[in-house]
């Protein structure tokens, strides 16, 4: 009798294993299926997110200084010789070549931050066709002359657009 019991208990410890064994891998497999499923949607998302800034492609069209503005009277000489006027009010005319809209919120000239939101918008040419340019005013922290500007516009999503002027 004794030989009967042992062979139940050996059976009923290998079931016992096999349980064990299918449970911790149906653990494992279920925590590595769902950390492909997050690492695929995250990447699915960086995708989308790269598209939607790959479609931004802003462009300047005219920039130019309010002659006198801010109080500024005296005039820089271009490397031509020519006067340029200095002023403190940025005009800058920007022309979006994309399919994804742009909208600054952060604006920085020469590295100083200008302001924070309040920009319109430099629409998406729909469907590859013509948007319309949008002009901006800036002013500048100190009188500054048309050229040498280095505008940085960086929108909500933190995506760039440098403009050298």
């Amino acid at each position: 009798m004794r030989a009967a019991r042992r062979g139940v208990s050996e059976l009923y410890s290998s079931v016992l294993m096999v349980g064990v064994t299918l449970v911790f891998g149906g653990l494992v497999t279920s925590a590595a299926i769902g950390q492909f499923n997050g690492t695929t949607g995250g990447a699915a998302l960086g995708i989308q997110e790269q598209e939607g800034s790959a479609g931004k492609q802003v462009s300047l069209v005219y920039g130019t200084i309010v002659a006198g503005s801010g109080g500024c009277t005296s005039t820089y000489r271009g490397p031509d010789g020519r006067p340029y006027a200095e002023g403190r009010t940025y005009l800058l005319t920007l022309y979006n070549y994309g399919s994804v809209s742009f909208t600054p919120y952060e604006v920085f000239d020469n590295g100083t931050l200008l302001a924070v939101g309040g920009y319109s918008t430099v629409a998406a040419s729909a469907g590859g066709g013509a948007s319309v340019p949008e002009e901006d005013t800036f002013t500048l922290p100190s009188c500054a002359h048309p050229g040498g500007q280095v505008f940085l516009l960086i929108d909500a999503a933190g995506d760039e657009v440098a403009i050298d002027t």
